[in-house]
């Protein structure tokens, strides 16, 4: 096969290198790279290069094989935009180490605050990155994973999502407050009835949506005053966290001393406070690993007792027993309600 055949594209714009890293065809793609060296520049229809297109596919091998033979991303046809994308999406797609590199390669994308915002929000809404396990069991679980074909995060992955997320946060940090801000809110847009400015892109209130707790403890520590921010409604990532059932964020409110007692009595823009986000049911999934109403109501009630001392309890939980139809003619559940008398 001649070069020139290699330059070929189909309708879509793809040569024979880009359908080869879309797939993760590693081997096709060094036989191709060798013969022709320059293909590796061929951008698609939009701009996107063989690298983008692997990331984009969430192909590591290849993403790791692209990115070691493109020089950096240098190169004529490469852009301060097209390498964003690319970094963006290796975070997307958990390609950390690769990540990594890019930022320390290219401390220039680090000013894009668009790029950042998305960059952030990506590693905010992947808490299974940094949620840390024994190595032991972390295997026997990506195994299961495998056969499922179900993302598999191995313990280099998650060392490599939290060293990155330092490097640019330690990065972002030493900006000015308002830059940091723009950040961490992202775009607005307009709610179509009232015209209103809302921010849906808000990188530390998709953290505590989502749980995690590692990422916000990273913000934390070198930003403090993050524990003040309220989302378009008013909200705390600690009313979202007790909203959502995140204990570990929940607990974080006693680790920073008297001001725990400044931020519980907040309220919402619907005048509600933290004990209103408990008494609302929490999503099913929350409780999807109790099994039985009589031990998911004792989950519940351990929430109230941190906010609702004594036998304020019985009201809610009557209330529970009213809405699951509790049969207290089961012993089991008789015995708890004697507890909680």
């Amino acid at each position: 096969m001649e070069k020139k055949d290699l330059e070929l594209q189909n309708r879509s714009y793809n040569t024979a290198l880009n359908l080869a890293a879309m797939a993760g065809n590693e081997k096709a793609a060094r036989i191709m790279v060798e013969k022709h060296p320059t293909l590796m520049d061929i951008p698609g229809k939009r701009g996107e290069m063989p690298l983008y297109m692997a990331a984009l596919y969430g192909k590591p091998a290849m993403v790791r094989y692209l990115y070691g033979i493109s020089n950096k991303m240098s190169g004529d046809f490469w852009s301060h935009e097209s390498r964003g994308w690319v970094l963006q999406r290796c975070v997307e797609a958990g390609i950390f180490d690769v990540a990594l590199k890019i930022v320390n390669d290219r401390p220039e994308l680090i000013l894009k605050r668009v790029l950042l915002n998305k960059v952030l929000l990506a590693l905010a809404e992947t808490r299974e990155a940094f949620d840390l396990m024994d190595g032991s069991i972390v295997s026997k679980i990506n195994s299961i994973f495998e056969v499922l074909h179900k993302k598999v995060w191995r313990v280099e992955d998650k060392h490599y999502a939290l060293e990155f997320l330092r490097v640019i946060w330690g990065r972002i940090a030493r900006m000015p407050r308002s830059v940091i801000d723009e950040i961490l809110k992202g775009p607005h847009i307009l709610k179509e009835d009232t015209l209103i400015k809302v921010y849906p892109y808000r990188v530390l209130f998709h953290a505590a949506k989502v749980g995690n707790t590692k990422f916000i403890v990273e913000l934390i520590r070198l930003y403090p005053d993050l524990i003040w921010k309220t989302d378009d409604k008013r909200k705390t990532i600690f009313h979202l966290a007790v909203k959502r059932r995140h204990i570990e964020i929940y607990k974080l409110l006693y680790e920073i001393g008297a001001m725990k007692d400044l931020i519980t009595p907040i309220k919402d823009i619907k005048d509600n406070n933290m004990l209103h986000m408990v008494a609302k049911s929490c999503k099913p999934n929350r409780l999807q690993d109790v099994p039985g109403p009589a031990l998911q109501m004792q989950r519940e009630l351990l929430w109230f007792k941190v906010f609702l001392p004594g036998h304020g309890l019985c009201i809610i939980f009557l209330s529970f027993m009213f809405i699951h139809k509790f049969n207290l003619n089961e012993p089991t559940n008789f015995i708890l309600l004697k507890r909680i008398l």
